[in-house]
Protein backbone atom coordinates (compact mmCIF):
# COMPACT_ATOMS: atom_id res chain seq x y z
CA UNK A 1 0.00 0.00 0.00
CA UNK A 2 1.67 3.10 -1.21
CA UNK A 3 0.85 6.71 1.21
CA UNK A 4 0.67 9.95 -0.51
CA UNK A 5 2.99 12.74 1.30
CA UNK A 6 1.49 15.98 0.44
CA UNK A 7 3.83 19.60 1.83
CA UNK A 8 1.56 22.02 1.66
CA UNK A 9 1.15 25.70 3.66
CA UNK A 10 -0.66 25.21 6.97
CA UNK A 11 -4.26 25.88 7.24
CA UNK A 12 -6.17 27.99 10.31
CA UNK A 13 -7.96 24.32 10.48
CA UNK A 14 -4.72 22.81 10.96
CA UNK A 15 -3.43 24.76 14.34
CA UNK A 16 -4.84 21.92 16.88
CA UNK A 17 -3.03 19.21 14.65
CA UNK A 18 0.27 21.39 14.56
CA UNK A 19 -0.03 22.02 18.45
CA UNK A 20 -0.41 18.22 18.54
CA UNK A 21 2.90 17.51 16.26
CA UNK A 22 4.82 19.53 18.45
CA UNK A 23 3.92 18.64 21.79
CA UNK A 24 3.79 15.03 20.16
CA UNK A 25 7.35 15.92 19.79
CA UNK A 26 8.97 17.31 22.88
CA UNK A 27 9.33 16.76 26.23
CA UNK A 28 7.47 19.68 27.26
CA UNK A 29 4.96 22.01 25.57
CA UNK A 30 7.43 24.63 25.61
CA UNK A 31 7.33 24.55 21.59
CA UNK A 32 3.58 24.54 21.13
CA UNK A 33 3.05 27.35 23.25
CA UNK A 34 6.32 29.26 20.86
CA UNK A 35 4.44 28.31 18.11
CA UNK A 36 0.86 29.60 19.19
CA UNK A 37 2.80 32.70 19.87
CA UNK A 38 4.17 33.11 16.83
CA UNK A 39 0.95 32.25 14.89
CA UNK A 40 -0.85 35.00 17.61
CA UNK A 41 1.98 37.87 16.59
CA UNK A 42 1.78 37.00 12.80
CA UNK A 43 5.02 36.19 12.80
CA UNK A 44 5.57 33.00 10.74
CA UNK A 45 6.94 33.92 7.19
CA UNK A 46 6.53 30.09 6.21
CA UNK A 47 4.31 27.51 8.31
CA UNK A 48 4.29 24.07 6.29
CA UNK A 49 2.82 21.17 6.81
CA UNK A 50 3.40 17.32 5.83
CA UNK A 51 -0.24 15.25 5.37
CA UNK A 52 0.25 11.75 4.93
CA UNK A 53 -2.96 10.07 3.74
CA UNK A 54 -5.40 13.04 5.14
CA UNK A 55 -3.66 13.08 8.38
CA UNK A 56 -0.51 15.45 9.56
CA UNK A 57 2.81 14.15 10.28
CA UNK A 58 4.98 17.17 10.50
CA UNK A 59 5.22 20.61 11.08
CA UNK A 60 8.27 23.20 10.07
CA UNK A 61 7.74 26.74 10.35
CA UNK A 62 10.19 29.67 10.60
CA UNK A 63 9.74 33.26 12.24
CA UNK A 64 11.24 36.62 11.25
CA UNK A 65 13.71 37.77 14.00
CA UNK A 66 12.40 41.01 15.91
Amino acid sequence: MQQTLVIRPHRASDVQSILAIHRAAFPTDAEALLVMQLFAADAATLSLVAESDGALIGHILSARSR
